[in-house]
């Protein structure tokens, strides 16, 4: 697995499991590759970049970014990957606390680890949001809402 970020947080990516690390500001990962499966947080690149750094039957999708973006991965992406055979789209979640029952299980039983950086209480939220915002958390960033 390859991650990609900026250069502060690729050791604690490696410590989460990556093989390779990519830092972003440094290196375009869409000239690297192929990648069986891109999944992007924050899209900002070209349709066309996404499949240039896809292998045969890759996979891309975007889970944020512009709205421009994501317009143009719905449209012509969904074009260009049915011309190459590979997929490429929107990764689209389903409101409700009910979709989310499998992954919380897994979470409390420890299947899955979530790392938090940092806890902040409510009465924060500004700085919680100013923290998140500068993009330098490794994990979570948690606003408290009451004590327990």
């Amino acid at each position: 697995m390859t991650a990609v970020d900026n250069a502060e947080k690729l050791e604690f990516m490696k410590g989460l499991g990556a093989h390779e690390t990519i830092d972003y500001r440094r290196t375009d990962f869409t000239r690297t590759g192929p990648y069986d499966l891109i999944i992007d947080l924050v899209a900002r690149r070209s349709v066309f970049a996404y499949r240039r750094a896809l292998g045969p039957h890759g996979r891309c999708l975007m889970v944020g970014g512009t709205l421009r973006t994501m317009l143009r991965m719905l449209t012509v992406g969904t074009i260009l990957g049915a011309l190459t055979r590979t997929r490429l789209g929107v990764l689209f979640v389903r409101e409700g606390a009910g979709n989310f029952d499998q992954l919380a299980a897994q979470c409390a039983a420890g299947t899955i680890d979530i790392h938090t950086d940092r806890t902040f209480p409510l009465a924060e939220v500004p700085a919680a949001l100013a923290f998140h915002g500068e993009g330098r958390a490794l994990g979570k960033v948690v606003v408290i809402v009451r004590d327990s």
